[in-house]
């Protein structure tokens, strides 16, 4: 009889191979079959059960955590195996070594999920899942018992919920953002259930009190006694805003700028006493083109001369604005212009008049109060518009109230500017305003202007 191959374990390394299998004796050959076979496996068993309290040393001998694979002979054996199957193996070191390789809560235990992962090395397939090889003709794989075990499975259906994968950019989350502060709304300008914007008492019931003498007045054609009072109480009280008067300032300086340097303008005060009506003419309207374009005027507003001596008591026009043509006229008599510095101080108080009547041109001045209470224009705005149709001439009131009229503020302002400016460059030219007239007071208090003693 042949010498029979050694038993070959499927998933056992070298190592372990050499310890479990040996060859048999000589005198083993002689022996029954089946005999001989018992005793292999009695040894097999019994070197197996010596090896398992110790895990580590099986891993070390060589095993694999995939367990066994197929029990396979070589064909060199002469005897039919077939009837032996895993059945045949001792039940309590089949079961030690079950419990070896399949510890309680491993996946081939589906009852009892396993706790923690599965080793990554774990990649022999368990025994019955293993095909027989078609070429060992003289072996077959032990017989499978008739419990099915499980596939390994990292899935886990009762320690924790399925796993998910994050989604791409996962937001972070949502904090309720501040509520964004509403926008006011718009009052309504007139009208039933309109609301009034905070408005300063004192200003508004002025507002309402001009407002009634309009109407009375059919918008200034025929003022009363008593509405002029008012009026003048109330023009009196006024003072233009800062920003207007620093505005005025501006316009003054820059002015002054240009009648000190323009060379045409120099030659022009110098020779003004000898020039003729038309040479005078012709000197006005050069300062009209420069000082124009220093207010920005349009160029709808148009520029014209005239000449009107003074009357029997020592009163003269020096100039004007006429509204319904648009037109500046300046009186160019040599009884009203002493020099040439005052005739262009008069040109720039008209010039002021034509500047705000046209920015102000879009307020009728039958819906200006209106325009108020909506909130639209400024109190000084408003004066200003109404006080084209109420206008105190001086016939109506002394010299002092009417520069007080509104519109005259403006221009009575940026011409005490003007003046300043030129008498402190040495130009001879008299103050406009009188050292204690109330506008005078008001440039002082700004720090505009400094105290004079001349009147007007």
């Amino acid at each position: 009889m042949a010498t029979p191959m050694p038993v070959r374990m499927g998933g056992l390394g070298a190592s372990a191979s050499n310890a479990l299998v040996s060859k048999p004796a000589a005198n083993t050959l002689s022996r029954d079959p089946f005999t001989l076979f018992n005793e292999m496996r009695e040894r097999m068993l019994q070197q197996l059960t010596e090896m398992l309290p110790s895990s580590s040393g099986l891993i070390n001998s060589g095993w694999q955590q995939g367990g066994f694979s197929q029990v396979a002979l070589p064909r060199s054996v002469p005897f039919d195996l077939s009837s032996f199957g895993m059945p045949a193996f001792n039940e309590s070191g089949l079961s030690q070594v079950r419990q070896f390789m399949f510890p309680e809560g491993s996946p081939r235990q589906p009852i009892q999920p396993v706790p923690r992962p599965l080793d990554p090395g774990r990649n022999t397939p368990p025994a019955s899942q293993a095909p027989a090889s078609s070429n060992d003709k003289g072996a077959m794989a032990p017989k499978p018992s008739d419990e099915t075990p499980s596939k390994p499975s990292t899935d886990r259906t009762e320690s924790r919920p399925n796993p998910t994968s994050p989604p791409a950019n996962e937001a972070s989350p949502v904090r309720p953002s501040p509520a964004p502060t509403p926008a006011p709304t718009p009052a309504p300008t007139t009208g039933a259930g309109s609301v009034e914007p905070r408005l300063d008492k004192q200003e508004l019931a002025n507002v309402e009190t001009i407002e009634g003498i309009l109407q009375r007045s059919n918008y200034g054609s025929s003022i009363n006694r008593s509405d002029i009072d008012t009026l003048n109480e109330i023009y009196g009280d006024f003072r233009l805003d800062d920003k207007t008067t620093h505005r005025l300032n501006d316009f003054a300086v820059t002015a002054a700028e240009e009648f000190l340097g323009d060379k045409a303008l120099i030659v022009d005060a110098q020779s003004w006493d000898s020039y003729s009506q038309a040479e005078r003419r012709e000197a006005a309207q050069r300062v009209w083109g420069v000082y124009s374009d220093i207010l920005g005027l349009p160029d709808t507003v148009s520029f014209d001369t005239f000449s009107q001596p003074r009357n029997a008591e020592g009163f003269g026009t020096g100039g004007y604005y006429d509204i319904g043509s648009r037109t500046v006229k300046l009186n160019l008599h040599p009884d009203v212009n002493r020099n040439f510095a005052e005739m262009t101080s008069l040109l720039l108080h008209e010039g002021i008049h034509a500047l705000y009547e046209r920015e102000l041109a879009h307020v009728p001045v039958n819906r200006a109060a209106d325009e108020f209470r909506a909130g639209n224009i400024s109190y000084e705005q408003f004066l200003l518009q109404a006080n084209l149709r109420l206008y105190l001439d001086p016939g109506q009131v002394s010299l002092d109230k009417y520069i007080m009229n509104p519109h005259e503020q403006l221009a009575f302002t940026a011409e005490a500017l003007y003046r300043e400016e030129l008498r402190n460059n040495g130009v001879d030219v008299r103050p406009r305003l009188s050292p204690d007239h109330p506008l005078h007071q008001h440039l002082r208090d700004m720090r505009l202007i400094s105290p004079v003693s001349s009147i007007v």
